[in-house]
């Protein structure tokens, strides 16, 4: 009726008020409680007593809508929009009020108000299983409510962040069951609802499983991510998990490829091409895992799967989804683990993004894309822009500074050239005027244009003549760009050719 609904939107704003109040941005950053709401609970008993109070009112409307939705998830009186809210405040008020590091605070506030609120024995811990309990449900039996699983996935992700939670977070009994979800469910695609033999579904409910194999691909990879972050540590409870996370996922990829190189399976029909979307994307979770400890050990998984990622463009370069999946796997994999790579992992990582682009090069560059209308959006091409954003990680000088001091470095800096100004061969041809309208694909075209011809002018002068005045066209149209950034780098190009 109108008047629940205006009192759903009450409580939304009642959440986001408490969201901007009581809690910072802390991206990138540690989290830490404001040092307003520091000093008034520390002073103020009554101010205390109000936010642990609004706390607990917000804790309880969460168990109530977690609640309503294993009953009932098309109760009008749930909201998505509200479950995404609270997902969002607790997202950012746990990761600081749980369990806070004292290091941050000044010496006067120590032992009192909220920085020890939730940092017992009993609440501290309580706080976390309440947290992952409540994305449990939401992952459950709200699987495709979009907001609602990015905000559950970010709330996990965001308490694995801190390291000194991870602990608390491996030994809640609702992560052990997220992660067995995960790792069960990481062979059932949205084509195939059956469990694989020998899975191990001890404490998994059936309408668990089916709810949380129905989640997007997209959202399962971001709770991959969360998940490995949270087990990265060396203790003897992480560990197993961690291993278990990514051998049942290299198993299961390992079949499809298997299956798709001998034959066995038809790489179109709806059973494998789902599969590998699934894969692709749990894999894309996994590269998207480096805030981690010990990352060596995703560089090792990743560096033996790389070959066979890349062979899957041979089979799916038509499929524009799987395609572009693919590149942005790469991609992600580059920006996220390219400083911290060894150099077999450097010569298995450019081999592999040759073979790749090379693979989608003769599918989709043999000749200009056209735009066919005005109103096109630029999502459309982000194959495009994953490509080229491929490119400019594996051209990146701190990938060249790390392969110094190997032996044999003058070679392995000859591949990145050679990768890297092959790629650029390969998408010269897509970048036609109609296309660099488009801001972000514009922007980052011409940077990598303008490093290239900075640092390789030598292998831009030859190119064959065809090539070589697609890039001059380019050149020439960045230069009238409105963007200073654009027409800076054709700017730069035009110096160092001539």
């Amino acid at each position: 009726s109108p008047v629940a609904a205006a009192l759903l939107e009450e409580v939304r704003l009642i959440i986001l008020c408490a969201h901007y109040l009581l809690t910072d941005d802390n991206s990138g950053e540690t989290p830490q409680i404001p040092d307003a709401i520091v000093q008034a609970c520390s002073i103020d008993e009554a101010a205390f007593n109000s936010i642990s109070g609004l706390i607990s009112a917000f804790m309880s409307l969460a168990e109530q809508q977690a609640s309503g939705i294993t009953m009932r998830p098309e109760d009008p009186r749930l909201s998505p929009l509200i479950g995404q809210t609270l997902l969002s405040f607790f997202a950012r008020w746990a990761p600081a009020y749980v369990a806070p590091s004292t290091e941050n605070y000044d010496a006067v506030y120590h032992g009192k108000g909220a920085l020890i609120a939730w940092s017992g024995a009993d609440t501290g811990p309580g706080m976390i299983n309440f947290c992952i309990t409540l994305c449990l449900h939401y992952f459950c039996f709200w699987p495709q409510e979009t907001l609602v699983q990015q905000g559950a996935a970010s709330l996990i992700f965001a308490l694995a962040l801190r390291n000194d939670l991870r602990q608390a977070l491996v030994n809640s009994p609702s992560f052990d069951q997220l992660a067995n979800l995960q790792i069960v469910s990481s062979s059932i695609s949205h084509a195939s609802s059956v469990v694989p033999p020998g899975a191990d579904t001890v404490g998994i409910s059936t309408a668990h499983l089916q709810g949380f194999s129905r989640l997007p691909y997209v959202s399962r990879a971001k709770i991959l991510s969360a998940l490995l972050v949270a087990s990265s540590e060396a203790d003897a409870k992480s560990q197993p998990i961690f291993e278990k996370l990514l051998q049942t996922l290299e198993s299961v990829f390992v079949s499809l490829v298997e299956g798709l190189n001998y034959k066995r399976q038809n790489p179109y029909d709806a059973t494998s091409s789902e599969m590998a979307n699934l894969c692709i994307e749990l894999y894309g979770g996994v590269a998207r895992a480096s805030e981690m400890s010990n990352s060596t050990r995703v560089t090792t998984f990743m560096s033996r799967s790389l070959p066979h990622l890349a062979g899957l463009m041979k089979f799916y370069a038509e499929e524009l989804s799987i395609c572009e999946s693919l590149l942005r796997l790469f991609r992600d994999y580059a920006e996220q683990f390219i400083v911290a790579l060894e150099q077999d992992d450097c010569v298995a990582l450019f081999a592999a993004s040759a073979e790749l682009l090379k693979s989608y090069s003769s599918s989709h560059c043999s000749k200009s894309r056209v735009v066919k209308s005005s109103i096109e959006e630029e999502q459309d091409y982000n194959d495009v822009l994953s490509a080229i954003q491929l490119l400019i990680h594996l051209s990146t000088k701190d990938f060249l500074d790390i392969s110094f001091g190997y032996k044999n470095s003058a070679a392995v800096s000859d591949q990145v050239t050679n990768v890297v100004f092959f790629g650029l061969q390969q998408i010269l041809p897509l970048m036609t005027q109609g296309l660099l309208q488009f801001p972000a694909l514009c922007t980052q075209f011409f940077y990598l244009v303008g490093s290239m011809v900075d640092s390789y002018v030598e292998k831009v002068c030859a190119l064959d003549d065809e090539l070589f005045q697609a890039l001059l066209d380019a050149i020439l149209f960045g230069m009238s760009h409105s963007d200073p950034s654009v027409s800076k780098s054709s700017l730069r190009a035009i110096a160092d050719l001539t």
